[in-house]
């Protein structure tokens, strides 16, 4: 599922501004990143310092994600004449 929201952020590429653009494109990596890490945890292969690295790549991925919606949200429309 994760993969498909991935493909989802780039796609988007053509109809948001850059900054939002790669802002939801990192969060969503960071997210996939740390959803690998618990599957691999999950079947038994674990590593140091797991839990804080998967905390800390979890929610920088919904912050950047968050992020990159508000940026595109907030951005005001340029009016021509």
């Amino acid at each position: 599922m994760s993969i498909v929201l991935l493909a989802f952020a780039f796609v988007r590429k053509e109809f948001v501004c850059y900054k939002s653009y790669v802002l939801v494109f990192l969060g969503l990596l960071f997210f996939v990143i740390s959803e690998s890490m618990l599957v691999v945890k999950l079947y038994g292969n674990s590593f140091a310092f797991d839990g804080p690295t998967l905390l800390v790549l979890y929610e920088l991925g919904q912050y950047l994600f968050i992020l990159g919606v508000l940026e595109e949200v907030l951005i005001k429309p340029v009016e021509i004449d």
